[in-house]
C-alpha cells in the first residue's frame, strides 16, 4: 500500500486466494490454521489490508471468519472455563512466568492456543 506497486499488490493478492482456496472451509468462515492460531488474526488482516488497498473486495471472508470462527473460539464464559480447568491435569505454576491468580478472570475474551501447550 505504501508504494502502490501493483505487480507486488497481485502477488500477495495470489497468495491470498491461494490460502483462501486451499486453507479455508467453504463459505463457512473456517480456516484450517494448521494448528497456529497466529495464523487467523494474521490473515484477517491481510484481507482487510488487501480490501483497503482495492486489490479485492474480501469484506465477507473476514465477517465469516470473524462472525463463525473467532467469536466460536473466544473464552467468554467463566464458569465452562472453570469446568474445563477442574478437569484437566494438574500444573504447578513456575514463576515468574505463570501465575495461578485469578486466571480465568484474565482469560476472559482470549483466544486458547493450539498444540502440545493448551491455554
Amino acid at each position: 500500500m505504501v508504494t502502490n506497486d501493483s505487480s507486488l499488490k497481485a502477488f500477495v493478492r495470489s497468495g491470498y486466494e491461494y490460502t483462501r482456496s486451499h486453507y479455508i472451509v467453504g463459505r463457512l468462515g473456517w480456516l484450517l490454521c494448521g494448528g497456529c492460531g497466529c495464523t487467523i488474526p494474521r490473515i484477517l488482516a491481510l484481507a482487510i489490508r488487501l480490501t483497503d488497498s482495492g486489490v479485492g473486495d474480501y469484506w465477507e471472508d473476514v465477517d465469516g471468519w470473524i462472525r463463525n470462527q473467532e467469536s466460536e473460539q473466544q473464552i467468554l464464559d467463566a464458569d465452562l472455563a472453570r469446568k474445563v480447568s477442574k478437569d484437566g491435569p494438574e500444573h504447578a505454576v513456575e514463576p515468574p512466568g505463570e501465575t495461578d491468580e485469578r486466571v480465568i478472570e484474565r482469560c476472559l475474551g482470549a483466544f486458547p492456543i493450539y498444540g502440545p501447550y493448551p491455554t
